[in-house]
């Protein structure tokens, strides 16, 4: 009988060790298929995923791109070219009235006053005044610009021995033929008659 139940205590012994690997097996065998089974899908809503993107109105896309091309550089071209005309005959407008012109007006006294007014090509004027009087001819130096339209402006700024005017003698004159005749002038110092100037011959 001892020796039964020693023989029982054994066997039980042996299958409590038996249960016990096959639990362990079992666990084991559970963990590996959760370690297999497919992730789950993550799903995101449509406002959830359009959230940080900026938005853009259909407008912008379909907006046409503005033309750069050819109408631009035509336009830009006519302008220049445009400029250029007008500058050119400005220039040859100054190569043809550029000399020297003299005339006389009624003014400054009883024999009036002498006039010579010398136009550079470069822009320089110079202006000599002489009224008759014996007394020293007076000498002013400016520039002068002609138009396209046969228009100058003189702007004489500077007396010769006195510098600088406060008031630089001007005058605007129309170029006719041989001729300058003044449009805009200082009535009081050369009188109420326009000054009507010859150009003379080239020395």
């Amino acid at each position: 009988m001892k020796a039964l139940f020693s023989c029982c205590r054994r066997l039980s012994g042996v299958v409590a060790v038996l249960i016990v690997i096959a639990l362990a097996l079992g666990a084991a065998g559970a963990c590996a298929a959760g370690n297999d089974a497919p992730a789950a899908p993550v799903v995101v809503e449509s406002g959830e995923a359009d959230a940080g993107a900026p938005a853009v109105e259909s407008g912008a896309l379909d907006a046409p791109a503005p033309e750069a091309g050819p109408a631009t550089v035509a336009a830009r071209s006519e302008q220049r070219s445009g400029a250029d005309e007008a500058a050119a005959l400005a220039g040859a407008e100054d190569d043809l009235v550029a000399g020297m012109y003299a005339g006389s007006v009624a003014a400054g006294g009883a024999g009036g006053l002498d006039l010579v007014l010398d136009l550079a090509a470069d822009g320089v004027a110079q202006l000599v005044t002489d009224h008759g009087d014996g007394g020293p001819v007076v000498v002013e130096i400016g520039s002068w610009q002609g138009y396209p339209d046969g228009s100058l402006t003189v702007v004489l700024a500077t007396r010769i021995g006195h510098g600088e005017q406060a008031v630089p003698t001007t005058f605007v004159f129309q170029h006719a033929g041989d001729a300058l005749v003044a449009t805009e002038w200082d009535e009081q110092q050369f009188g109420t008659e326009a000054p009507r100037l010859l150009r003379q011959p080239a020395p």
